[in-house]
Formats: C-alpha cells, structure tokens, sequence
C-alpha cells in the first residue's frame, strides 16, 4: 500500500485510487486497505470533486462518490461480471 500511495501521490489521483478500491471491495473480494493510505488520500473539507473521465458520473455509488469527492464513471451493471 506504501508503494501505491507514494506513486498516487505522485500523480495527484489518490482519491481515483481510493474510490475505486472501495467500488471495487463492494463487487469482489480484495485485500483490505491500510488506514494510513485512507486517512492520507481522504479528501479535505475545502476540496473540490472531479471527474475520473471528464463529464461522465453515474448514480450507483452516490455514498462512495460523496466520501471520496469523485465522479464514478461506470454503473454497477457495468460491473456484474466481477461479482463475487
């Protein structure tokens, strides 16, 4: 997780990184996510949202959207193939 979070850091994305682990963790099984890389990557209060793929947002994971600040662009639909 020390890795991922230094190259995300790196690349200004580990909000991306955080939001979809957690849309990940919901449809598969995955390791669990150090507390440290979340606290870290949590975004502030003054933060702004942003879009993973520029204008393209769904209405499937409103909570995980909210925590993050991000823009999921994909349905879970889009995902059923990966369900546990």
């Amino acid at each position: 997780w020390s890795n991922l979070y230094q190259l995300a850091k790196k690349n200004h994305i580990e909000r991306q990184v955080g939001a979809l682990y957690d849309v990940a963790r919901k449809i598969m099984l995955t390791r669990r996510m150090t507390k440290r890389f979340r606290n870290s990557a949590l975004p502030k209060k003054d933060i702004k949202w942003r879009y993973i793929v520029t204008n393209l947002k769904s209405d499937d994971f409103k909570n995980i959207q909210k925590i993050w600040k991000i823009y999921i662009p994909f349905n879970e639909k889009d995902l059923e193939a990966y369900k546990k």
